[in-house]
């Protein structure tokens, strides 16, 4: 496995002294492996050069109007990103909306993007925060009304929304969503979770997922044998804290289903976040798990710890998996893997990582390696931000 990628970003704000922004997010990346042929289970080399972002924005901090232009994520539409300009009319502190119009870049389900004048976006926002500012309490509620055109024949509209409600000091009640009004009215992808405060020491939570069959391919494993199929899922989360110590325990259960062929997943685990178990730093967590996962059967054991300073963070992930398919055939697939992220300077940092898996077919081995040299004076990336995020058989 191995990965060339470089990132060029540049942003300057209040130009000549002005309300006035630019920025440039410029990629490239040279995945050896990253073509995914799935009919032949290998995988192919692949380059990709893009620009991300490249924006002029005026008004950011003027508390009536706001203009932007150029390639840009238009906020309040669960990210839509555009070829265009938005315009934002900010009524109070509490309220604004926006109108927005440009050539689409985006292909749904792909993470590229692509110049295409042949694909039209317009849409409207909205944005309301009744407590903005309000110590305690952070209610906001989204609309965007989006119409996608593509490549002239045919005609999307769909209603993003996005909310998060907060009145009582002991729960919190979130959610997004995407409903399709035209060709066909349904609910393309949904979130919502509710989180409950019992006391200091307990908090419950339950979340429902329904996730379309192009969403749900691109979570899945590059091995998944099952065809594309609409997932729907609940989850439910009990964590509390030992009022003697620090430690925290969490269980989880959690129940999917596969719209296609009515398959399910039926998993429970419980773990414990153990902090100064190595140093007086660290947090670490044991893991125990069963799962029904559609065509087979497993027993998981984790450990993972992590150890910050002010100068570099060390983490270390170890999965132990027995897996038993339906034919009675037993593999114990483990997953290893060791990193570090160092801070030379406010300048300069770097991550790296090794991670090793096996099961009764492959034995893999990667090794991960990421420098980043800052120039400007805007806040640093946190440490955090640099940890990969591990894989899977």
């Amino acid at each position: 496995m191995a990965i060339f990628a470089h990132r060029f970003y540049f942003s300057s704000t209040n130009i000549n002294n002005s309300d006035q922004s630019l920025i440039f997010d410029i990629r490239d990346k040279h995945d050896l492996f990253g073509k995914v042929a799935k009919e032949r289970r290998n995988l192919n080399s692949k380059n990709s050069l893009q620009v991300k972002t490249l924006q002029y924005k005026f008004g950011e901090n003027n508390k009536k109007y706001y203009f932007g232009i150029g390639r840009h994520v238009v906020k309040n539409t669960g990210g839509k990103i555009i070829d265009g300009f938005e315009i934002k009319k900010k009524q109070s502190r509490r309220f604004d909306f926006s109108l927005f119009a440009g050539y689409n870049p985006q292909t749904y389900g792909e993470s590229e993007l692509k110049w295409n004048s042949h694909k039209i976006v317009t849409g409207i926002t909205s944005h309301w925060a009744p407590n903005k500012n309000t110590w305690g309490k952070n209610n906001f509620i989204t609309n965007a009304l989006i119409l996608e055109e593509i490549e002239n024949s045919s005609n999307r509209v769909y209603l993003q929304n996005s909310f998060l409600l907060n009145n009582q000091e002991n729960s919190i009640f979130q959610g997004v969503s995407f409903l399709d009004l035209t060709p066909t009215l349904y609910i393309q992808n949904i979130w919502l979770s509710y989180l409950f405060f019992k006391s200091r020491f307990t908090r419950y939570s339950i979340s429902i997922t329904s996730v379309d069959q192009v969403l749900q391919t691109k979570q899945s494993d590059v091995f998944d044998n099952l065809d594309a199929s609409r997932y729907s899922e609940i989850t439910t989360k009990i964590s509390s804290r030992i009022r003697a110590s620090h430690n925290s325990l969490t269980t989880r259960f959690r129940y999917g289903k596969r719209q296609s062929d009515n398959k399910e997943k039926l998993e429970a685990t419980s773990g414990i976040n153990i902090p100064s178990l190595i140093l007086k730093s660290d947090l670490s967590n044991f893991k125990l798990g069963i799962r029904n996962n559609f065509d087979y059967k497993e027993a998981l054991l984790s450990f993972s710890t992590i150890i910050p300073t002010n100068s570099f963070e060390f983490f270390l992930d170890q999965d132990i998996i027995v897996r038993r398919y339906k034919n009675s055939k037993i593999i114990t697939p483990i997953v290893s893997e060791l990193g570090l992220t160092y801070m030379t300077s406010k300048s300069l940092f770097l991550t790296t990582s090794v991670q090793y898996a096996k099961d009764d077919k492959v034995n893999i081995f990667s090794l991960f390696f990421k420098l980043v040299y800052r120039f400007g004076n805007k806040a640093t990336t946190p440490l955090r931000n640099g940890k990969v995020r591990k894989g899977r058989l």
